[in-house]
C-alpha cells in the first residue's frame, strides 16, 4: 500500500552535532542520487566492460521545505552571528559535522496510519548549498534548505513514532515588517511591499586527494539575493539617472526584515541586509491592476570576520 505523507526529518543539533533534532513543520523533503559511473571501452570489444565503477563517491542530494516560524533550523546550520552567516564556514573542510562543518540528517519513514517509524534513510556529513525564506502577502512564510551528503545509508528503525505536539506556529504577512529601504535613491517616492525573497548560496570546490574515498568540501563563494516586489506609489526626481551607477557603489545602508511568530510567544528572525547591490528594477502597469515595481539585488558575503564587518553582509539574528 502506498505510504501517505509517510515523512518525518531530524538534522545535527549544536555545534558539536552529536544529537538531532526535529525540523518541524515540515511541507516537504526530496533526496535524490545519480551514480557517476566510469565506462571503460577496450580494443575489439563493441560496448564497454560489463562493470561500470563509480569514481569516488556518489554524491546524494537533498532539500525540505518548511513552514516558517522559529530559527531553529538557522541557529542548527550557524547561520545565526552577529558578524554574518559567512563566518562559521571558516575553518570548516564540509567534512566534519564538528563546528558546523556538515550535518547529518534522518528522513524518517513515518506512516501516517501507524504509531512506529518503518526505517529511515541516514544521509552523513551534509553541506549547506542553498537557503530561502520567502514572505508575501496572504500566504505564511516557507524557507527552503539545500545540499549535499557524502553517503546515504537505509536503517532499521521501527520505534515508537513521536508525537507532532510542537505549536502550529506561522508568520503571518502583517507579522513581516521592513525597514530601512530609502527607494528616493531609485527615484521612487513610495512603495507598498507585497512579497519579498531571499536567498543564500553557497559555492564549493571539493577536493581529493590520494589514498581518501571522500573529498573536503570548501566554500569558494557565498552570495545572498534579495528580491522585494511592490506596488508602485510615484517617483522622487532626485534620482540622477544610471549614471550613478557607473562606478560601482552599493546602496549604502541596511534593509531590515523582520519576522515575527504569530499567536504564541516566539522570538523574532531579522535578517539584515547590509549594503546591497542593486541588479534589476522593473516596472510594470496594465489594466485592471496597480502599478507595480520589481526590486532585486545581490549581497556579496566572506567568510573572513575582517571582510565582514566592511561593505555588503547578510546577518541573521
Amino acid at each position: 500500500m502506498p505510504l501517505y505523507q509517510a515523512s518525518e526529518l531530524t538534522m545535527s543539533s549544536g555545534a558539536l552535532g552529536v544529537t538531532q533534532q526535529s525540523v518541524e513543520r515540515l511541507q516537504s523533503v526530496q533526496v535524490s542520487y545519480s551514480p557517476p559511473r566510469a565506462d571503460v571501452g577496450v580494443l575489439g570489444r563493441f560496448k564497454v566492460l560489463n562493470d561500470r565503477p563509480v569514481i569516488n563517491y556518489i554524491p546524494a542530494a537533498f532539500s525540505f521545505n518548511l513552514i516558517k516560524a522559529t530559527k531553529e533550523v538557522e541557529t542548527n546550520l550557524g547561520l545565526i552571528n552577529p558578524t554574518g552567516v559567512g563566518i562559521v564556514f571558516a575553518g570548516t573542510d564540509g567534512f566534519s559535522v564538528n563546528g558546523f562543518g556538515a550535518r547529518n540528517f534522518n528522513v524518517l519513514v513515518s506512516p501516517s496510519q501507524a504509531n512506529n517509524y518503518n526505517g529511515q534513510m541516514s544521509l552523513l556529513s551534509g553541506v549547506l548549498n542553498s537557503y530561502s525564506v520567502s514572505a508575501g502577502v496572504g500566504q505564511p512564510t516557507q524557507m527552503s534548505v539545500g545540499g549535499e551528503a557524502l553517503d546515504l545509508r537505509f536503517v532499521a528503525n521501527t520505534a515508537g513514532k513521536a508525537s507532532s505536539t510542537y505549536n502550529s506556529l506561522m508568520i503571518k504577512s502583517e507579522n513581516v515588517a521592513i525597514s530601512g529601504i530609502d527607494i528616493s535613491g531609485f527615484g521612487l517616492s513610495g512603495l507598498t511591499v507585497q512579497s519579498f525573497d531571499l536567498g543564500l548560496s553557497i559555492g564549493r570546490q571539493s577536493s581529493f586527494q590520494l589514498g581518501q574515498k571522500y573529498p573536503s568540501r570548501l566554500v569558494t563563494d557565498i552570495k545572498a539575493t534579495v528580491a522585494i516586489r511592490a506596488f508602485f506609489e510615484g517617483i522622487n526626481t532626485s534620482f540622477t539617472g544610471l549614471n550613478q551607477f557607473d562606478c560601482g557603489t552599493p546602496y549604502t545602508g541596511s534593509f531590515f526584515f523582520t519576522l515575527v511568530p504569530s499567536c504564541f510567544s516566539s522570538p523574532a528572525t531579522t535578517y539584515i541586509a547590509v549594503n546591497p547591490y542593486l541588479t534589476s528594477f522593473q516596472y510594470g502597469a496594465q489594466v485592471g491592476s496597480f502599478s507595480s515595481i520589481d526590486l532585486n539585488f545581490d549581497i556579496p558575503i566572506s567568510l573572513n570576520s575582517g571582510e565582514a564587518v566592511i561593505g555588503s553582509n547578510l546577518i541573521i539574528l
